[in-house]
């Protein structure tokens, strides 16, 4: 129910995880093209990116906003957990499984 900027995400995530990191801003006029000529590139060996085209659709957005009162409401419930619970579940489940 509650409502997170990119950053305070980014920063939950490296708290979980106890990494420091530095953030790198790239014109989108260079992106573009790039996530383009990875797409091509990596088609060639059958295997496809993490940057894409469809990546840089998601990416190069302003806001993302996913609203879900309305449902908790119709079901009458409330989420059983925030952010910082869920990615610390999360974080600890993928360790666990030797896959962070």
């Amino acid at each position: 129910g509650n409502e997170y900027t990119t950053k305070e995400f980014s920063a939950l995530v490296k708290a979980q995880l106890n990494r420091k990191t530095i953030s790198l801003v790239f014109p989108k006029k260079i992106v573009k093209p790039m996530a383009w000529i990875l797409e091509k590139w990596c088609a060639f060996g059958g295997s496809v990116p993490t940057l894409n085209t469809e990546k840089y659709k998601e990416i190069s957005c302003r806001n993302w906003l996913c609203e879900g009162n309305q449902v908790w409401e119709e079901l009458e419930i409330k989420p059983a957990y925030n952010l910082e619970k869920g990615l610390k579940e999360t974080i600890y489940w993928y360790k666990q499984n030797k896959m962070l």
